[in-house]
């Protein structure tokens, strides 16, 4: 068995920052092993224990190109446009700029951190560019609002891709202008229309309001996946349309968890708390164990309802089952709690919470209102003020 093979094993279990001490132990700081141990957390959605351990050990040696474009992507999903910058200067004296990989990674970087013309910059003086390289140029137009040169880099593409396709249409879509995302829809060649391109297209019109084009395009979809069927749910539950959400909902052979939640975030955001309950045991019943997104929105229909029984045993539910406390459950308790009248666990919780946004603040001061305690209400807010 490879070192590195047996590092990895005896590692997978562990958080990042303790899987890459006890890799170093067994193995030599080879580029696989590094590259491993940092993909390892971005797949964790850890991107700064990524960056961490790559400055732990980068030390004063030479720069591991296999783990650069790995690092530059930690830094493009956390906006760390000054350590992308410092990590560029190492690999400029490095002499490994001219690699593609690395050089898409940059340019995906700089338009991810919206420092569009660096990454033109870096796209222009690449000596080989691949088809990444020009989807990701082409993306970071479309994502700093810049349709024009996204367009003319498209009309330029020699061979372009279904990634490519789908970026121009996402683009158009998220940048506002539908006709050209449906005109771009309508002239993608058929072998290279996907499932995502046609969901792509219905999430556009879901995003930009126009629920009938989206059931049109919905409705001809050769295949479906989950995701599509969720953001038609979505869409009709924004609009107020309970009814064809449900038809959506009652028209799938099969669900999974996303669709699910969907349901009951929809019934909850309506007002109709009875509902979001129900579907939550229907959830339960059909096997399917609730996550984060699944309490928040079941927390928000006791609150409205007043229910602190079953909001009190959704809590315990959620303490039984170790489920992740983030801002969104914690948000939900205060919440619950304080519309409920049992403002001792609201205030508890609150106190509890490490980062407070506007969110659990408004729930602690409008929960002491509505049950007469007026003086500690006006304290609450007299605090809020002192903070912001």
């Amino acid at each position: 068995m490879k070192a590195t093979t047996f590092a990895q094993d005896r590692t997978k279990h562990q958080e990042p920052e303790t899987r890459t001490q006890t890799i170093s132990k067994v193995t030599e700081n080879t580029s696989a092993n590094w590259s491993y141990t940092i993909k390892d957390c971005i797949s964790q959605k850890k991107p700064k224990a990524a960056i961490l351990i790559y400055t732990r050990n980068r030390g004063s040696g030479s720069i591991v190109i296999g783990a650069v474009p790995l690092v530059l992507k930690a830094c493009a999903s956390l906006s760390l446009l000054s350590f992308g910058k410092v990590l560029h200067s190492e690999i400029v004296k490095s002499g490994v700029e001219c690699d593609v990989m690395v050089g898409t990674a940059l340019v995906d970087m700089y338009g991810k951190c919206q420092d569009i013309v660096s990454s033109r910059k870096v796209f222009d003086h690449m000596p080989e560019r691949n088809a990444v390289t020009w989807n990701a140029m082409i993306c970071g137009y479309m994502r700093n609002g810049d349709t024009k040169l996204a367009s003319v880099l498209f009309e330029n593409m020699a061979r372009k891709t279904s990634v490519t396709w789908n970026e121009m249409i996402d683009g158009y879509a998220k940048n506002g202008d539908i006709p050209m995302a449906r005109q771009i829809f309508e002239s993608v060649p058929e072998s290279l229309k996907n499932v995502g391109t046609w969901t792509i297209m219905v999430d556009g019109y879901v995003s930009n309001g126009d629920m009938k084009a989206a059931r049109e395009v919905f409705e001809k979809m050769p295949v479906r996946n989950f995701y599509v069927w969720s953001v038609m749910i979505t869409g009709y539950f924004k609009e107020g349309d309970v009814l064809k959400a449900r038809e959506i909902f009652d028209a799938m052979s099969m669900r999974n968890l996303v669709i699910w939640n969907s349901m009951i975030s929809g019934y909850a955001q309506n007002g109709m708390c009875k509902e979001a309950l129900d579907a939550f045991m229907r959830m339960r019943g059909d096997g399917f164990e609730p996550d984060e997104v699944t309490f928040a929105s079941v927390l928000s229909a006791c609150a409205q309802s007043g229910m602190s029984d079953v909001g009190k045993e959704i809590h315990e539910m959620i303490l039984q089952r170790r489920i992740e406390l983030n801002e969104f459950v914690l948000n939900g308790l205060v919440d619950m709690y304080a519309k409920c009248g049992d403002l001792g666990n609201a205030r508890l919780i609150f106190e509890g919470m490490s980062v407070k946004n506007s969110a659990p603040w408004n729930s602690l001061i409008t929960g002491f209102a509505i049950h007469g305690q007026c003086r500690e209400a006006l304290n609450c807010l007299a605090e809020w003020n002192r903070r912001v």
